[in-house]
């Protein structure tokens, strides 16, 4: 109802009007089948039941139809996927020709001949013979760690080992780029030098991160102007343009709030929560670093600002 109010639809309202409007409307539908005569298709385990009925939809009856895929990659039943689709592709398209892609170019022999034998585990797939001219080398070693701390000391101490071994070659492969900020994180703590592949880590120069240290900062150090500027419409706390202009003449090493509240227009109960602001800073640079975010989660409501913020700029809350 929210979206049909506010005129907004989302990935899954495109697949759905989509194929709506293309059953409900022949002229449209031909218009596309005219357009798009030939249709290929990467990654074709990753569809979802209605993308394959879309193309199905669009395909007919020429059924010009190039896909590439892998059941046996099929990971993301959770978002959508419908792998089944692929493995019913016969009955669909009775004329279509299956090429079995069965070598392995990249992995040695025991990886491929381990991996082929876990895969053939899984019945409901198509049954391939998984093949490479290269060698044996290494197994590999599966390692159970009790969560992502402990592995990350598990690799520290891996990668120290075999630096004084005087293996400088080390690469280390994460699941997504998400997975890489821990690793980054930590190997810049113990002095461990590395190079990202993918230099598009943003994570530490996010607006929002930085806003995040800057509570913590400002908790610290109440001189701390940059650190002010940022916090100061977003801590919830009512302060005013003239007031922050006045608290950012403060020079030395004078308190950014004791010289908000030497500004001659303040009400007395303003003057009262500024006064409570000084303490609430004063207190959290005492806490752990773990209960001082939950303080500016739970008693700045950050996230209340953050999140009216971007309602105001349109994008995304939850990325």
């Amino acid at each position: 109802m929210y979206k049909k109010e506010n005129l907004l639809i989302d990935f899954d309202d495109m697949l759905t009007y989509a194929y709506t409007i293309l059953m409900k409307c022949p002229d449209i539908l031909n218009r596309y089948r005219k357009k798009y005569q030939y249709i290929q298709i990467d990654e074709g385990q990753d569809l979802s039941k209605i993308q394959y009925e879309l193309v199905r939809l669009l395909a007919h009856p020429n059924n010009n139809l190039f896909m590439v895929a892998d059941d046996d990659q099929s990971i993301y039943g959770f978002r959508g996927a419908e792998p089944d689709c692929m493995l019913e592709i016969k009955e669909d398209f009775p004329d279509c020709e299956t090429y079995y892609l069965g070598h392995n170019y990249r992995s040695t022999k025991n990886i491929v001949d381990i991996s082929s034998s876990f895969i053939k585990n899984n019945t409901k797939r198509f049954d391939k013979i998984h093949n490479t001219h290269n060698a044996e080398q290494h197994d590999p070693e599966i390692i159970q760690v009790k969560d992502e701390l402990e592995q990350l000391k598990y690799l520290v101490k891996t990668i120290r080992k075999m630096i004084k071994k005087g293996k400088i070659d080390i690469a280390i492969l994460y699941r997504n780029n998400l997975s890489s900020i821990a690793i980054v994180d930590v190997f810049e703590r113990e002095g461990i030098p590395f190079h990202l592949k993918q230099r598009k880590l943003s994570f530490f120069s996010h607006w929002l991160v930085s806003d995040i240290l800057s509570f913590l900062k400002f908790s610290l150090d109440q001189t701390d102007q940059e650190a002010f500027i940022r916090i100061c419409y977003k801590m919830n706390r009512f302060f005013s343009k003239e007031m922050v202009k006045h608290g950012l003449q403060s020079v030395g090493n004078k308190s950014i709030i004791d010289d908000i509240l030497t500004y001659e227009n303040l009400q007395p109960f303003q003057r009262k929560r500024i006064n409570e602001v000084k303490k609430e800073f004063r207190r959290m640079g005492k806490m752990t670093p773990l209960k001082a975010l939950q303080y500016i989660e739970h008693c700045f409501n950050y996230f209340d600002a953050i999140e009216n913020y971007n309602e105001f700029r349109k994008s995304s809350y939850e990325y």
